[in-house]
């Protein structure tokens, strides 16, 4: 798969600056800082020199990336970041990101700092080269412990795959190959947290105990389930971003932000025009939404053909595509706490199976759920699903 030939309009990204940082090592690496659009091009374009003969692999979206490092990006109101790139005998071998988020550092009462974005060759020095130059920008600002690979936010993208079946990651699930982990483990770094996909046979039949739950929900609680409703869009979005907010602060990774920033994550502002509103469900006690779940058809099938770029013939074909699609990801799913063992999640996963059944679905994964959050790992087995994947973040203690 040869590199896609990008144009970057004149914009402002977060990175940008007059100063050009490199440090020259032994063994002709160098570490240089992104500081220009060029540089961030070069950035983006990285990962294809090491996935080129990687069948599995699923380039990330130009725009999508693109976006996120804009400095308009409400994140960037309270979140530090630089990018680096390694050099080995004048050819980009590897690259990573790093970030302090002010809010993130509050909220925790710890000085702590993500690196994301993380692509290597197979090279212990270079590997260990970027992990150096990440802690050292770190410490610039006192920070005690490094965790990643955290793409800037969780949402975005965090973990290294750990263990799983070496398929194509299904929409949105990250893909790493398995000599990451050796890299990051000869750095001296430590788990810091697993998270877990689960597997889904759509082909089985439902399983009773799943059923057994749904139907204890709707004859003791009332709770209704209903679609998305695209022609009232905007209030739609904004009770799921407020409840975003309340529901996922108290989640491993996550902080509170201001709503502006919640609707620009996600695509939401545009979300009437690609959501499918079938498997965007919410959870109603006497009209009021008190939950949700929301699930993607494995866009990947599509994305992995379009080598990072998405124009607008390619936006004409995906909804043509889309329904080819018999893959999917039931990715997210909250609860308002008072209501979190009423067995609505299981409602709600009885309603999403039914319906991708309904629609010739041959599988789904379900994830991911912290090693930690046993509630949800046992909501998840009800649905007859089997551990998949295993993701890891790492830390480590930078500043003793």
């Amino acid at each position: 798969m040869e590199k896609p030939r990008l144009k970057v309009k004149n914009k402002k990204y977060v990175f940008e600056s007059d100063t050009k940082e490199i440090s020259n090592y032994k063994n002709n690496i160098v570490i240089k800082t992104v500081n220009d659009k060029r540089n961030f091009i070069e950035f983006y374009k990285m990962p294809w020199g090491i996935y080129k003969n990687d069948p599995n692999w699923v380039p990330s979206l130009w725009n999508e990336i693109n976006n996120f490092f804009k400095k308009n990006n409400l994140f960037w109101d309270h979140t530090k970041t630089k990018l680096f790139l390694a050099i080995k005998n004048k050819k980009i071998v590897g690259r990573i990101a790093v970030f302090i988020d002010k809010k993130y550092c509050e909220t925790k009462r710890n000085k702590i700092g993500f690196f994301g974005f993380f692509e290597c060759i197979n090279d212990i020095e270079i590997s260990s080269k970027l992990f150096e130059t990440a802690a050292n920008w770190m410490n610039l600002f006192k920070i005690k412990k490094i965790i990643g690979p955290i793409d800037g936010r969780v949402d975005v993208g965090c973990g290294f795959v750990y263990k799983g079946i070496n398929k194509p990651p299904i929409f949105p699930d990250k893909y790493s190959p398995y000599y990451y982990i050796d890299l990051i483990e000869k750095y001296n770094m430590k788990k810091s947290r697993d998270f877990y996909s689960y597997y889904i046979d759509l082909k089985k039949p439902i399983p009773k105990e799943l059923k057994k739950a749904a139907n204890k929900c709707e004859n003791k609680t009332h709770v209704k389930i209903r679609c998305f409703n695209k022609k009232r869009a905007g209030k739609e979005i904004k009770w799921w971003s407020d409840f975003m907010i309340k529901t996922f602060v108290d989640h491993w990774g996550y902080v509170s932000v201001k709503n502006e920033e919640v609707m620009e994550r996600y695509g939401i502002k545009n979300i009437r025009w690609f959501v499918d509103n079938k498997l965007f469900l919410i959870a109603e006690k006497d009209g009021k939404p008190i939950g949700f779940s929301w699930t993607f058809p494995n866009y990947n099938l599509i994305f992995k053909n379009l080598n990072g770029k998405f124009n607008l013939l390619d936006y004409l074909k995906f909804y043509i595509d889309i329904k080819k699609i018999k893959q999917a990801n039931m990715n997210i799913i909250g609860i308002e706490k008072e209501f979190q063992k009423h067995n609505i999640a299981s409602l709600l996963n009885l309603t999403t199976i039914t319906e991708l059944k309904n629609r010739g679905y041959e599988c789904a994964e379900i994830g991911v759920a912290d090693e930690h959050n046993l509630a949800s790992q046992k909501i998840i087995e009800k649905t007859g699903a089997k551990p998949q994947k295993v993701f890891r973040i790492y830390e480590k203690n930078i500043n003793i």
